[in-house]
């Protein structure tokens, strides 16, 4: 994996920092629905620490967590 790009909805102390390439995302709120999206290629600006040469696949992964006793 040359870099990634999430976009989250965290509370406070999440152990993520961005970097040239990972490109952190915040979500506004969990309460309602959004519609997130992003050109690749613009978004590639965000990544400065990868190449978009040596690109090749792109992986789109979408993960859940929730806390019951929070």
């Amino acid at each position: 994996m040359l870099g990634e790009t999430r976009i989250f909805s965290a509370t406070e102390g999440h152990p993520w920092r961005g970097s040239d390439v990972l490109h952190l995302i915040g979500a506004p709120d969990s309460l309602n629905w959004h519609d997130y999206r992003f050109h690749v290629g613009d978004e590639l600006a965000n990544l400065p620490g990868v190449n978009p040469d040596d690109v090749r696949a792109i992986r789109v992964v979408l993960l859940a967590y929730v806390d019951r006793n929070g």
